[in-house]
């Protein structure tokens, strides 16, 4: 759909916002992609607006193609340190990852979008869009920046709730689906602060093993309202290339895995005693999921 960008390993910012806004005048007018108001276009409706405009829903396709791609583009030399390739789309029916519902973004052993479930080592949900508001000029063609994300009514990356609920459901899908789906990391990438009403939550996510981190990748913290990681680091920030490379990598050296039982004390308690008997404490580890799995 848009030509490729290049790679110079930086977080998202307005220039990547521009760009896109830009490619979209190419192919859509201004009432497929922005808001009119006052005689002038808006990409989200500005706060102190009272007009009753909705945002237009036909750009959303552009905008998660667009940013599927620019998260390839940035995370693929990650990848490439591990002899593994960045593929957009990948579909494995055996994570539950169909064509119509297929990974954003995966770490895989071979360059192709059908995958069996051994051969990906980590998944990302993409949850990015445009985050600044901006006014485009019919006479130059020109957007021109226009205020942050506390100066308009758009909702967007990871400040929607809907966005937030469809990456958990899918995170879910995949822990649920097979045994290799209990093994593959699962990062939400976005390039704004989740809600407040979710910090919790995202915690929670980490520390049960649904979800490894809700991280956002934007370099300009004047975008939104202070962001700071969440007390169990379910969500963090990230505003340098090196911060989400030391991350990424840290989590493809690390093996995991992911367990849930609901059981009471007594049993869990017997689980813990048998599993104690072992060695080593991998062998420990390896005991307690074997009985938890039973």
């Amino acid at each position: 759909m848009f030509p490729p960008m290049s790679d110079d390993r930086r977080l998202w910012c307005r220039e990547d916002e521009t760009d896109f806004l830009r490619k979209c005048s190419t192919v859509m007018t201004p009432d497929e992609f922005m808001v009119r108001i006052g005689g002038k276009y808006h990409v989200f409706a500005p706060k102190d607006s009272t007009a009753s405009v909705s945002t237009p829903q036909s750009r959303n396709a552009h905008i998660g193609a667009y940013t599927e791609k620019w998260c390839r583009e940035f995370f693929s030399p990650f990848a490439a340190k591990y002899g593994l390739y960045a593929i957009n789309g990948v579909v494995c029916n055996e994570l539950g990852l169909s064509a119509s519902t297929s990974a954003d973004l995966a770490f895989c052993r071979k360059p192709c979008i059908v995958q069996r479930s051994e051969d990906i080592r980590l998944i990302f949900e993409i949850k990015m869009g445009i985050v600044d508001n901006y006014v485009f000029d019919e006479a130059s063609g020109c957007f021109t920046y226009a205020g942050n994300m506390e100066s308009h009514k758009g909702r967007p990356s990871l400040s929607r709730s809907d966005s937030m609920l469809k990456a958990i459901g899918k995170a879910i899908n995949i822990r649920t689906s097979c045994e290799n789906g209990r093994r593959i990391p699962i990062i939400v990438v976005g390039n704004t602060p989740v809600p407040e009403s979710y910090r919790r939550k995202v915690d929670n996510l980490r520390t049960s093993g649904i979800v490894n981190r809700f991280m956002c990748v934007h370099a300009d913290e004047n975008s939104f309202p202070p962001a700071r990681a969440t007390d169990k680091k379910g969500f963090v920030p990230y505003w340098d290339y090196a911060g989400v490379e030391s991350y990424i990598l840290s989590v493809l050296e690390t093996e995991q895995y992911f367990f849930s039982a609901m059981t009471d004390m007594s049993t869990l308690g017997n689980i813990i005693e048998e599993a104690g008997r072992e060695r080593t404490p991998e062998a420990k580890g390896r005991k307690f999921l074997e009985i938890i799995d039973e």
